[in-house]
């Protein structure tokens, strides 16, 4: 076969449809990515919307005072404590 002969039966080709499929492999890949979508969306949307981390913050902390730490805390680096050392 030559390549002309390919380039004329070519939309032959790419019009065969098979039917191979039956409903639940076209409710597959049609909703599937609607689907992990929303996942996608409520799981990023808990993570940034909840509290994100909760800092130890001294008992005269007001409500105020305790969101602004939790919020340096998230942002930036956390206290670490070394192994050897006491509390």
């Amino acid at each position: 076969m030559d390549i002309l002969g390919l380039i004329r039966r070519l939309p032959e080709i790419v019009a065969y449809n098979k039917f191979d499929d039956d409903f639940f492999d076209r409710l597959n890949y049609s909703h599937t990515v609607a689907i992990l979508t929303v996942f996608a969306i409520i799981v990023t949307n808990r993570q940034f919307s909840e509290n994100q981390i909760k800092c130890w913050v001294p008992a005269q902390f007001t409500g105020s005072y305790e969101q602004y730490v939790n919020q340096i805390c998230f942002i930036t680096n956390t206290y670490s404590q070394e192994m050897h050392e006491q509390l």
